[in-house]
């Protein structure tokens, strides 16, 4: 199991790359934004299909498998504790929610910030 969600993980990552592949003469860096999170994943929520959407609920859901993993739980950072009946819908939710509530954030990278919401979101107890 703990395979095959690496193995998903690897294959979100690389999608994320190519999609976020630059035209030419533009910069060649990853560069997708809460600001453009925030456009992807209008309608997600709503289980819309489109492949923003599926941008949105792939990384999301790639953000918190990653903070599953044991070695980032090993690592010593935070992570979120996602109640096994959280919906799609809800945790991205959480994350919109997160990101109109931080507008001085938007400038990082969407992978951050779906982790800082994801921990913001669903803290675990002490």
């Amino acid at each position: 199991m703990r395979r095959a969600q690496l193995i998903g993980l690897a294959g979100i990552v690389v999608a994320s790359g190519l999609w976020a592949t630059p035209a030419a003469g533009q910069e060649s860096t990853y560069n997708v934004t809460g600001n453009d999170l925030i456009r992807l994943c209008e309608g997600a929520a709503e289980a819309v299909a489109s492949a923003d959407q599926g941008y949105c609920r792939g990384l999301i859901t790639g953000a918190i498998q990653i903070t599953r993993t044991g070695e980032y739980q090993r690592s010593g950072l935070n992570y979120p504790c996602v109640p096994s009946n959280a919906t799609f819908s809800q945790m991205i939710r959480v994350v919109l929610r997160y990101l109109e509530d931080n507008p001085e954030r938007l400038h990082l990278p969407d992978y951050v910030l779906a982790v800082e919401a994801a921990l913001a979101g669903f803290p675990c107890s002490p």
